[in-house]
């Protein structure tokens, strides 16, 4: 099992520089487009995520026979929640879709206002190569800051790789 880890650890850190980027940005929206249409077909496997927030979480994975398609995480919190949505291409990110709601106060306060709730989006787009080709941030602007790209994309892997763990955990 460790080992298993170490090396999907490794390929989803690795960097080809030589090869060409295999993805573009459209062919990224198509393949999304595609796999959306046919995820009612999928098979889904819930497993609980109680590690992330207080008020729980679950996260679904949606195979295509025995091939891994779509991670889809949901928590739950007091003061929001927060919705992941993993698109897999040859078993590695290829588009993330991230919301988070930020609630005006607590859920449990009666000055909670649902219409209050601001929703903060997020969208990531990998290559073939692993690379993250495309970040928009929450303010809706691409971001194309070296940098910030290299955190981001470090993020994205390490979350994928803690959610192949917990499918491996546990399933309910």
């Amino acid at each position: 099992m460790k080992k298993q880890l170490f090396l999907l650890l490794c390929m989803l850190f690795s960097v080809s520089f030589s090869a060409p980027q295999l993805l573009t940005v459209e062919q990224i929206r198509t393949e999304y487009e595609n796999t959306q249409a046919a995820m009612k077909n999928y098979t889904k496997i819930d497993v609980a995520d109680n590690d992330m927030s207080t008020e729980g979480g679950e996260i679904s994975y949606y195979y295509d026979k025995q091939k891994l398609k779509v991670i889809i995480a949901k928590y739950y919190g007091e003061a929001g929640k927060m919705n992941e949505e993993i698109y897999l291409y040859e078993n590695y990110p290829m588009f993330v879709y991230k919301e988070t709601y930020n609630y005006n106060t607590s859920m449990y306060d009666k000055k909670f206002d649902d219409k209050k709730t601001k929703v903060l989006k997020e969208r990531y787009y990998f290559d073939s190569n692993k690379n993250l080709i495309k970040y928009i941030n929450p303010k809706d602007k691409e971001i194309t800051d070296p940098k910030i790209i290299q955190e981001k994309s470090i993020e994205i892997k390490k979350e994928v790789v803690r959610l192949l763990q917990k499918r491996n955990s546990g399933k309910k």
